[in-house]
């Protein structure tokens, strides 16, 4: 369990989190960051450090999540939290921290407090190089004296490496998982967000993965795919969307941003937070990381009282074993199309009918002067006689732009295995403005025999 003095908790916060950042304060409590919004897969982590006066962000509103933390920032942060005075101690005697140096009173004053016991090698601080995980499990570990015992093994980290033990207190802990593939990567340098994820658990039990105790289960938390609610592509009438797909663009694949060891996923979206314990129990259905497309679902737009969702993610192996978990918060952004009135126009035949191979195809080239109507259109058909308003009011009908990326328009192609007995066929085409209000209309009746 963890132990430790309460102004370890914040002198760590400030040590790593504020850098050169302007002042924390009472203010901050309710600040926002540009580069981290709601859905940001650590928002909640920093947010409480944030409401708990222990990290601020830039001059500029930002964050900055990914910047790295270098040894000297670190050193001279914790001197401005504590007010250590450097002079209590003796002289470290390191080779690049002279008397003179900014880092040298800090740096006498951590030392003697026995914080850096394990991150001070060959007399050097080396204070432009940044800070690595294995030099914050060390410094962690040491400063919440963390006790228990890890179970598990990193494959990166042998019994020789200087944070061995304490990484794997960390482990035992609950603060850190490491990574899917069973590595710690203790010389990769160490990120703002990486650490406010990791000072969250320390503080509060609640920002811990949570676990099976009977199962011994654990996920580490991470930041792999990303989701989609406004792409016009999979907008269909009346209804929302949510899009999974790689970090690179709902249409990346996901395979090519999960880690090693990645082989499926499932997902959840609902109204109110997921239980992770449960998702994990009853995952549903298991889609294969490697296919080529986002996986959608649609919401029908009678289903959003409330727009904003959770969207959990769990990352399971070839033997379809849990490794990693992702959390998100999204709003939804539905395309409402209510029953507007509009033009009708003269198609001029532009529906196509084949019966070549046995089966019937109806295909629209929309003309290049339907770009100057709006910039959206939709396909409706069936085999009894609809009005527009039947049309515009109808679910699940894709909506296409009209100059999109395959050419002068989009084809949409309606796949009729049967008919009725007369064999007449009823077809709208709707076309909407920026904003989706219909601006237009065509309408014919087309013969299937």
């Amino acid at each position: 369990m963890v132990r430790g003095k309460q102004r370890f908790i914040v002198l760590l916060a400030m040590f790593l989190l504020t850098g050169s950042l302007i002042a924390v304060g009472p203010g901050f409590a309710k600040a926002k960051f540009v580069d981290v919004n709601e859905s940001y897969w650590a928002s909640e982590e920093i947010s409480f450090l944030v409401e708990k006066g222990v990290i601020g962000g830039y001059k500029d509103q930002t964050f900055r999540p990914g910047e790295n933390i270098t040894r000297g920032q670190a050193v001279i942060m914790i001197a401005r939290a504590f007010k250590l005075d450097g002079s209590k101690y003796k002289d470290p005697g390191l080779k690049d921290v002279g008397k003179t140096s900014p880092y040298y009173l800090p740096v006498k004053a951590l030392i003697g407090e026995g914080i850096l016991t394990e991150v001070i090698t060959e007399s050097k601080l080396l204070p432009s190089k940044s800070l690595t995980r294995g030099e914050m499990a060390s410094i962690v570990a040491k400063a919440y004296k963390l006790e228990g015992n890890y179970k598990g093994q990193f494959k990166d980290v042998g019994k020789t490496h200087f944070a061995y033990d304490d990484i794997n207190l960390l482990a035992a802990n609950n603060i850190t998982f490491g990574f899917a593939d069973k590595t710690f990567r203790p010389n990769k340098p160490l990120t703002r967000v990486e650490f406010s994820v990791f000072l969250a658990r320390a503080i509060d039990d609640r920002f811990k993965t949570p676990s099976d105790d009977e199962k011994s289960v654990s996920l580490p938390k991470v930041d792999l795919v990303g989701l989609d609610t406004d792409n016009p592509y999979y907008w269909t009438t009346n209804q929302a969307h949510v899009a999974l797909g790689g970090k690179g663009g709902v249409l990346s694949q996901i395979k090519d941003y999960v880690q090693p060891g990645m082989e499926f996923l499932a997902w959840k979206v609902s109204e109110k937070p997921i239980n992770l314990s449960e998702m994990m129990g009853k995952p549903g259905r298991i889609d294969t990381i490697g296919r080529n497309s986002a996986i959608i679902t649609h919401i029908s737009s009678e289903e959003i009282s409330d727009p904003k969702r959770y969207v959990t993610v769990i990352f399971y192996d070839k033997d379809k074993k849990p490794l990693a978990y992702q959390e998100n918060v999204i709003t939804l952004k539905p395309a409402i199309i209510t029953q507007t009135s509009a033009d009708k126009i003269d198609g001029n035949g532009i529906f196509k009918v084949d019966n070549s191979r046995g089966v019937y195809f109806i295909s629209t080239n929309l003309p290049a002067n339907y770009q100057t109507l709006g910039s959206y259109y939709s396909l409706h058909g069936s085999y009894s006689d609809f009005t527009y308003n039947d049309a515009i009011s109808a679910k699940g009908d894709r909506i296409f732009k009209i100059n999109d990326s395959f050419g002068l328009s989009a084809v949409a192609i309606t796949n009729f295995k049967e008919t009725n007995k007369d064999g007449k066929f009823y077809i709208t085409l709707v076309i909407y403005d920026q904003n989706l209000k219909p601006v237009a209309y065509v309408k014919e009746e087309l013969n299937l025999n």
